[in-house]
């Protein structure tokens, strides 16, 4: 592996457009906020790298790419839903979409490829908590969505799936102590790699004063 400097680097100048809002309703104790985001990198600084499948050599140098850009969303609403305000309901929903720019060139005798990757994630987590004095129960649903493709030789796309299928509970204890806990199932899907493709549990659980 060979890395080599760049002295003729121009400084990057990120521009970041950004809207957010908030709304509280306090007879209802419903809360609600929003976010919107468009960046855009200039003279973006980005690895290039030069690889030889003969001798095994990989040449990295960092160089000034224009075309790197990302936008993104997000929505979070909370309400109870009963009149005594005990359960609580509540939607976190969030997208970012990304546009990469990479440069690869294969073999020293090749010209060097520009090329872009896009990326798409979306987050969605839907919740449910009751509460009664000090005692509470909850639960709630998050599912992750990643998709990424380019156009790029050798480039293996992907189209990936992060479910979290989880409870939570607190019950208060005797001398002002507190017990904790939460079970959540983590399903992943979608991965090149079969081994990541799992079910995995993990229980927590704590006593606090």
């Amino acid at each position: 592996n060979v890395y080599y400097g760049n002295s003729a680097l121009k400084n990057t100048v990120n521009h970041v457009f950004n809207a957010n809002g908030s709304c509280w309703n306090a007879h209802r104790q419903s809360n609600m906020s929003y976010d919107l985001s468009y960046q855009v990198a200039v003279n973006n600084i980005t690895n290039s790298i030069i690889y030889d499948k003969s001798t095994g050599v990989i040449v990295v140098k960092p160089v000034n790419t224009q075309g790197n850009w990302s936008v993104s969303g997000r929505y979070d609403y909370s309400c109870p839903v009963d009149k005594l305000k005990h359960l609580q309901l509540s939607t976190k929903t969030s997208a970012y979409y990304m546009n990469n720019i990479e440069m690869i060139q294969e073999g020293f005798e090749n010209p060097m490829k520009r090329s872009s990757r896009h990326e798409l994630l979306i987050n969605e987590e839907l919740g449910a908590t009751y509460r009664y004095e000090k005692w509470s129960i909850g639960g709630r649903i998050r599912w992750n969505w990643e998709y990424a493709t380019s156009k790029r030789e050798g480039f293996q796309s992907i189209n990936s799936t992060d479910m979290i299928y989880g409870l939570t509970g607190i019950i208060p204890l005797p001398s002002n102590m507190q017990f904790s806990t939460d079970i959540s199932l983590f399903t992943r899907n979608g991965y090149n790699d079969s081994n990541m493709n799992d079910n995995a549990w993990i229980w927590n659980a704590r006593i606090s004063k």
